[in-house]
């Protein structure tokens, strides 16, 4: 009887035992997979971050700004015929260019 319960134990411990090691070995192969998909989302994001970077320095660059502003905003450079002198409260204004 003793024998019997060792031996039934032993194979249980056996089944238990395999049983563990191949779900050890699927998690590994899925921490394998994921650690994978990560890292080419990672490449991913930063080729991204890269472009963006590059945007927005051409968006800050001088000429794209201008260039922005007379297409899209319709404005023009301020010529100095175009300024006037304001004065004190209670004079009038001088009418001619600074």
């Amino acid at each position: 009887m003793k024998r019997s319960f060792f031996i039934s134990l032993f194979i249980g411990a056996q089944f238990a035992l395999i049983t563990l090691q191949v779900y050890k070995h699927s998690k590994h192969t899925q921490m394998l997979y994921d650690k994978q998909k990560n890292e080419a989302h990672k490449i991913n994001l930063l080729a991204k971050k890269q472009q963006l970077t590059q945007e927005l320095y051409a968006c800050k660059d001088r000429t794209t700004i201008k260039q922005y502003a007379a297409k899209n905003l319709h404005m023009e450079a301020v010529r100095l015929s175009q300024i006037k002198k304001i004065s004190k409260v209670g004079q009038t204004i001088d009418e001619q260019s600074v």
